[in-house]
């Protein structure tokens, strides 16, 4: 664009001349050629005169143009001329042309887009040479626009999207006069709003070449980003209170409304972050949503994790223990008729029922008494006895029951035996077990009549006696008899034996 400006400003210069007889302008009352002097030396060049073209800027025109040309010679002190002889030009660049007039006037025509030089030789009759050169350009073509890189025809950019203007005019003739944008380079394009919108440039170069381009762009709604999503808190079951903490967006909406759902699909008129649980939505799936509302933006909603709210279960009766409630016996827990809550009746038991047995004793839980049945040992004697009863269904809160408590637990039944081996001279020896349903501790007493001959501890419910008193020799009889324990009544056996 720099160089088409240097050349124009050539151009305007147009009555360069080589020769020292320069380029004159047209007379416009031509006298013509005085014609040859007979007898008179010409020592002077003939005088070239060129009629510029208007209408032009530096040198450029905005369509063809023809250059007239007029040649005269004057001869030496404006008396002795020669007379014109010959004259011709060479155009070269834009257009490549020789040719000669016939006689001392003539026209060239210039009609090919861009530069074009024109050089002018006239000689007269005696041999002196003038020599012109201008130059003509032609201009027919608008300067071209060109985008910024980074801008496209029919881009998307998001709402608020930064995005600056950009653009470039550029001509290879005659330069650019003017290259203006809708909106100025460097300088946000307009994304405030959504819709379609341009960006208009227009240019022109100095001979009035005009050009418009648009560039078309779409602005998009708006869209929200989740930085946490909502969640639900309170219990699962009919009648309570379910509590939604909405979720956060950025950017930050003007307001956000609230949807619960039940098993997807929307429940009308509940548009508040507390929703209380109705028994038609016992056994079904729950769900808030957070939905943003701003404008220009698409409020797309943000859902909680669903909830699953908790069916009631209730018991015909109570649970019960069947058994005798002593040490060693067996005591089974009854489980009573179950039926749903609020919902409809179902049979006895249900086939995904699960139960969860604990024994208790005085209340508390006894360690791996879990199963349909408990056997009291040792550690239950004089304690109550109870059970209670887990009831765990898909979709149901879990139900607990406990039974009552037994009467304390009785004592269990203990049988001794025993065998009398006499020893040395006066000493017998006496094997002990005791037998019950539980393991027997305690001691061992040996009688005869009312003297006690003899003491053991029982260890793993047997015990050895060596009665160390002398006896009289014969027969005799003992009694062995079980104190009993905690778990165990007292028992007693009598034996025989024959003393040395």
């Amino acid at each position: 664009m720099r160089r088409s400006r240097i050349l124009g400003a050539l151009t305007a210069a147009a009555l360069l001349v080589a020769s020292p007889a320069a380029a004159q302008p047209m007379d416009p009352e031509d006298p013509g050629d005085p014609g040859p002097v007979p007898g008179a030396i010409d020592r002077t060049p003939p005088t070239i005169n060129i009629d510029y073209p208007t209408g032009g800027v530096d040198g450029w025109f905005p369509g063809p143009r023809t250059v007239p040309v007029l040649v005269v010679d004057q001869g030496t002190g404006g008396g002795a001329s020669s007379g014109v002889g010959q004259v011709s030009y060479t155009m070269t660049g834009a257009t490549e042309h020789e040719e000669m007039f016939e006689g001392h006037r003539g026209s060239i025509p210039v009609s090919n887009e861009g530069s074009t030089q024109i050089d002018i030789v006239a000689t007269d009759n005696n041999g002196n040479r003038a020599d012109a050169r201008i130059w003509v350009g032609i201009d027919r073509v608008a300067p071209t626009i060109t985008f910024a890189p980074h801008l496209a025809h029919g881009a998307e950019y998001a709402l608020g999207q930064r995005v600056l203007s950009g653009f470039s005019c550029w001509d290879g003739h005659s330069g650019v006069a003017t290259c203006n944008g809708s909106v100025p380079p460097g300088t946000p394009l307009n994304t405030a709003t959504p819709g379609t919108r341009t960006l208009v440039v227009t240019t022109t170069d100095p001979v009035g070449n005009a050009r418009q381009a648009t560039l078309t762009y779409h602005v998009r709604r708006g869209t929200f980003t989740v930085q946490q999503p909502p969640t639900v808190s309170g219990t699962p079951r009919v009648g309570e209170t379910l509590t939604a903490t909405p979720a956060t967006f950025a950017p930050g909406p003007t307001t956000v409304e609230h949807r619960w759902y039940r098993n997807g699909a929307e429940l009308t008129g509940f548009d508040e972050a507390t929703y209380t649980v109705r028994p038609q939505d016992a056994g079904s799936a729950i769900h808030y949503a957070s939905i943003p509302v701003l404008e220009h933006h698409d409020g797309v909603p943000a859902t909680s994790s669903p909830v699953t709210i908790l069916k009631s279960l209730q018991a015909d009766g109570p649970v019960r223990i069947t058994g005798e409630a002593r040490v060693g016996g067996v005591l089974t827990a009854v489980v009573p008729g179950l039926s749903e809550v609020l919902v409809e009746t179902l049979l006895p038991r249900a086939a995904t029922d699960q139960l969860a047995y604990q024994w208790l004793r005085d209340g508390q839980p006894i360690a791996g008494a879990t199963g349909t049945s408990y056997r009291p040992g040792a550690a239950d004697a004089g304690r109550s006895i109870g059970v209670r009863l887990t009831v765990q269904r898909p979709q149901f809160e879990p139900l607990t029951l406990q039974s009552a408590g037994t009467a304390p637990v009785a004592r269990a039944a203990a049988q001794v035996s025993a065998k009398a081996k006499p020893k040395a001279r006066g000493k017998v020896k006496v094997k002990v077990a005791v037998t019950a349903p539980v393991l027997a501790d305690g001691s061992i007493v040996v009688r005869r009549g009312k003297k006690v001959v003899g003491q053991a501890v029982l260890r793993d419910g047997r015990a050895t006696v060596v009665l160390k008193k002398r006896l009289p020799r014969g027969k005799v009889t003992l009694q062995v008899g079980y104190g009993g324990s905690a778990a165990l009544d007292a028992a007693s056996v009598t034996v025989r034996t024959k003393v040395r």
